[in-house]
């Protein structure tokens, strides 16, 4: 009964509106605010009164709570480098500051440091990166605009929570991601000059590219596996063997370390084609003859290990070579996904092999390939009849 007492103080109910109106007083300022429900004014009396409300903390506080993705706003991808993106850059610019000190100024500032500074290899920052960065910390004062208006309205969190989150959702959806994996992606012909130009090079570099386009690896996946990543799991009676990559770390371009995890920790397994599994045997024997050790330790690719990044470079190079239009090495687990979702395989079976975090964005795939709907329903008949 002393509980329930406590509870009620400071709230009453006014008969001429038929209403609840809660009232409180937080440092020297009075508040009050009606409400329908009684329990609607406890509870925001009671969030009234936490001392966490009045407290400002600094970007350096918010930054984690932000990256925890609480509105489901950002793709496992998109945090992934927003998280680098606080690491190297905005926690030191503005990891001292809260949210309302941050002015134009300081942001120009920023901006303007950044453009004049380089990059750990020494190069020019690129208008594109500078871009991402923005945009990173933009996302983020946006998120606390949304937070503070939630603190100040705690009724309305869960309403407020679920409409962002179909609105991120729907956004990412539709913000030309179709379009953009269409030019991103190669077509059959221009996949199939690229791995003819690779191979002119030399036999690794057109395995590795045609190694890329038949797996979907990432170019860090693919510079961090071993041979002992390699895996016989079963022979057919004619003595064909699958062949399976263990996808569990992946190599950073600019410091070359592993790190201990794929890519938004999307480990997994994903199988060969017999054909590419008998190049690799082939590779196996090449490596040994050239010199490079075959343990199970050692990097499978090693011309792609030394150096990722000059690698992702010179596939734009061979695109250029080939007469086709320029495709990065991103662009290459484009080609391959587009692939897959346009050979007739659902929408689990290729996001599983491209070991996506979630359907959406296995989804934009087959927004891309626009398959034709006809003779689906035609398959009834078989069942029925």
């Amino acid at each position: 009964m002393h509980q329930s007492t406590n509870k009620l103080a400071g709230i009453r109910f006014l008969q001429r509106i038929n209403k609840w109106e809660a009232r409180v007083s937080v440092q020297g300022e009075h508040y009050s605010k009606t409400f329908i429900k009684q329990e609607d004014a406890i509870l925001w009396r009671e969030h009234m009164l936490k001392p966490s409300v009045n407290l400002v903390p600094t970007c350096e506080i918010l930054f984690p709570q932000w990256l925890e993705n609480p509105f489901g706003a950002y793709s496992p991808q998109t945090l992934f480098i927003y998280e680098q993106n606080v690491r190297l850059y905005l926690d030191k610019a503005f990891g001292h500051l809260k949210p309302e000190e941050i002015t134009e100024q300081a942001i120009l500032t920023f901006v303007l440091n950044l453009a004049s500074s380089t990059t750990n290899q020494g190069k020019k920052r690129s208008l594109k990166s500078i871009k991402n960065i923005v945009g990173c910390f933009s996302s983020f004062l946006d998120w606390c605009c949304f937070k503070s208006y939630l603190e100040d309205n705690p009724l309305k969190r869960s309403k407020v929570k679920n409409n962002l989150s179909i609105f991120y959702k729907k956004n990412r959806l539709e913000n030309n991601q179709a379009n953009t994996i269409k030019k991103k992606a190669l077509t059959k012909e221009e996949a199939k000059l690229l791995i003819a130009q690779a191979y002119k090079r030399g036999f690794q570099t057109g395995l590795i590219i045609e190694f890329l386009i038949y797996t979907g690896l990432r170019i860090g996946e693919a510079a961090a596996l071993t041979w002992g990543d390699l895996t016989y799991l079963k022979t057919d009676n004619l003595g064909n063997v699958s062949l399976f990559i263990t996808i569990n770390k992946t190599m950073d371009h600019r410091t070359k370390s592993i790190q201990r995890s794929a890519k938004c920790d999307s480990n997994g397994q994903v199988e060969i084609s017999y054909s590419i599994a008998q190049k690799l045997e082939q590779w196996k024997k090449i490596a040994s003859d050239y010199g490079y050790p075959i343990s199970s330790l050692d990097f499978l690719f090693p011309f792609v290990a030394q150096s990722p990044k000059d690698f992702s470079a010179l596939i734009s190079s061979l695109a250029r070579k080939a007469n086709i239009k320029h495709v990065t090495a991103h662009g290459v687990r484009h080609t391959t996904i587009t692939f897959l979702a346009s050979s007739g395989h659902s929408m689990q079976v290729v996001q599983k092999i491209a070991r996506h975090k979630t359907s959406d964005m296995t989804t934009a795939y087959f927004d891309a390939t626009q398959l034709p709907v006809t003779g689906v329903t035609a398959s009834i008949e078989g069942i029925l009849g």
